[in-house]
């Protein structure tokens, strides 16, 4: 590893100033990572990268730009530097504003024209009565879409890499969830969404995910869409807060070029226009009126985008029609809670915004397996049912609820009790070559145990077509033991908070012992690469001596090391180290 360059320790020097807060700032606007946050060098030399500073550089209005040019080139401050300063390009301690960066990387500001005048771009038309209601189901019928993604997703393994769903991941959701999806695009807005994440090499439902499919619709759209607009690029946000109403067409593009002179827009504002359409805040590139008062701040809470949406929605279906042939067809959109008790009771033929279920006896038993009491899955259908149920249906419930409980499960100090309706079943699993992997033993005529965990028995059962359940102490269903993960969307920037508050923690401490910012990375690496320092040592009579010197170790408060001119050995308390740096190439 080489020293810090001068450029880096004026960066080091200004980082080790920063208030904790302006470290968060700081992180977010230059997108820090937890590993980059380890220290004041790693932190300025991520700073320093091109493409970093190239991607702060682009999310920079005009304005701020136009500043930092003139920073750059040394021209009488005119504008505001303090956004400059929050991403860490410039240095205002000193009376005159300092670069943190090359100059070489602002030579593309002399590219922006600063007497060009904004070019023009007009309120898009609002829409009519009619397109609002059109807008608002096609809204709707995203929601279910995604709402049927976040549940195949926890029903099927989904391979992925950063976040895009392989081949075989993309063919499992298919199958999954039938034709008419867009995979990879719904995929993509519920991972901006945060309602699935990637973990270990696979797709599965975050908290988040979980919770929001309970919400009712209005709610659901406003977390599904605050959450997808809050990780667009800050170019388009900025942008749109600032003409909510005006159309996404052609002139947008130029728009944003104007504000945001080195902003990517081309390619990347094609693919959130797509997704943005998907969300429902467009509609034919207009903005949506829910979108038009999420993105308008003054106007809230006068206009509730919640509200604006649920009155452009159609109504809902009361409840579906139970046929002979154990499909329920819905008249209409299923409310939230409908759509929720249908998928826990039946399989999913036709998805969308109107479904239609079949139930099954492997559904029943799902339903059983989540949780649902056997007494009450007959009830919850008749529910749901706008017309009686036939009695097949009620038939099939019947049989396989009274059947899953012929084998009842509990876990027991020892392992796995199977508990039977009659001795004639304990016979027959223990005559089953099949089952011979559990070991069962019999505990009585009606109970067998097996050291297995119950979640492997259940699986052994039901891979031998015997119906069981695991059920608690007074005979109800439980939920086997998962080790699905739901991971909170959030662990990242935990992570960063984390690495944040230990590098601020580090830097006091410093600061308390009077060492210099950067002071422990450079002899460090000083040290490794046996490298010499010049050192500047305040005297007790207050002068400066500069010690030109190869540091050994830094123990005790104290730098021991071979001073280059005389070599002999030298300590220096480092209460007394005003500044370290790389000693100047010598021809001697």
């Amino acid at each position: 590893m080489a020293l810090p360059s001068t450029a880096e320790l004026s960066l080091i020097s200004w980082l080790a100033s920063r208030t904790r807060a302006q470290w968060s700032t700081l992180a977010n606007l230059r997108g820090l990572t937890p590993n980059d946050s380890r220290g004041l060098t790693t932190a300025a030399r991520r700073l320093q990268e091109p493409d970093n500073v190239a991607a702060a550089l682009a999310d920079m209005r005009r304005e701020d730009l136009l500043v930092l040019r003139r920073v750059g080139n040394s021209h009488p401050l005119s504008g505001d530097v303090c956004p400059l300063e929050l991403r860490g390009l410039v240095d205002t301690r000193e009376e005159s504003p300092q670069l943190l960066c090359e100059h070489t990387y602002l030579e593309i500001l002399e590219e922006i024209d600063a007497s060009a005048s904004a070019p023009e771009h007009p309120p898009a038309p609002e829409l009519s009565a009619g397109e609002s209601v059109a807008a608002a189901t096609a809204t709707w019928a995203s929601m279910c879409q995604l709402d049927e993604l976040v549940q195949a997703i926890a029903e099927t393994t989904v391979s992925a890499k950063d976040g895009v769903a392989n081949a075989t991941g993309v063919k499992n959701l298919s199958a999954e969830l039938g034709g008419g999806y867009d995979i990879e695009r719904l995929i993509s807005v519920a991972l901006h969404a945060q309602l699935i994440a990637g973990v270990n090499g696979v797709l599965v439902p975050t908290s988040k995910g979980a919770s929001w499919r309970s919400l009712d619709i209005a709610q659901k759209w406003v977390v599904l869409a605050t959450s997808w607009w809050a990780t667009a690029p800050t170019w388009l946000r900025h942008s749109v807060s600032m003409f909510p109403a005006s159309s996404w067409s052609s002139p947008w593009a130029g728009v944003i070029k104007f504000h945001f002179p080195l902003a990517h827009s081309d390619e990347a504002l094609q693919e959130w226009d797509k997704g943005a359409e998907l969300v429902g805040l467009l509609r034919g590139r207009i903005p949506t009126p829910w979108a038009r008062a999420l993105w308008d701040e003054s106007a809230m809470p006068a206009k509730d985008p919640a509200e604006l949406l649920a009155a452009s929605l159609p109504e809902v279906a009361p409840g579906v029609y139970a046929n002979e042939d154990f499909t329920f067809l819905a008249s209409g959109p299923l409310s939230s809670t409908l759509r929720l008790r249908m998928d826990t009771l039946a399989v999913r033929e036709l998805g969308g915004l109107i479904p239609r279920y079949r139930l099954t006896g492997a559904s029943l038993m799902r339903a059983l397996h989540r949780g649902v009491a056997a007494a009450d899955i007959l009830p919850q259908v008749r529910q749901a049912s706008l017309n009686p149920v036939p009695p097949s249906v009620e038939a099939l419930i019947d049989d396989v609820t009274r059947k899953a409980h012929d084998r009842e499960l509990r876990t027991s100090p020892a392992g796995t009790v199977i508990s039977l309706a009659n001795p004639e079943l304990a016979a027959e699993l223990l005559r089953d070559p099949a089952l011979v992997v559990l070991g069962l033993q019999q505990v009585s005529d009606r109970e067998l145990q097996s050291s297995w965990p119950i979640e492997r028995v259940l699986h052994t059962l039901m891979g031998c077509s015997y119906l069981a359940l695991i059920v608690d102490e007074a005979g109800i269903p439980v939920s086997p033991p998962t080790s699905e993960v739901h991971p909170e969307v959030d662990e990242g920037s935990d992570a960063l908070e984390h690495a944040l508050d230990e590098l601020c923690a580090t830097i006091e401490e410093s600061a308390r012992l009077g060492v210099p910012p950067g002071f422990g990375s450079i002899i460090e690496v000083a040290t490794k690469s046996k490298t010499p320092l010049e050192i500047d040592v305040t005297m007790p009579d207050g002068t400066t001596v500069t010690h030109v010197m190869e540091p050994r170790s830094l123990t005790g408060g104290r730098l021991r090391g071979v001073e280059i001119k005389n070599s002999i050995e030298r300590t220096l308390p480092i209460s007394r180290i005003t500044s370290v740096r790389p000693a100047p190439l010598t021809t001697e």
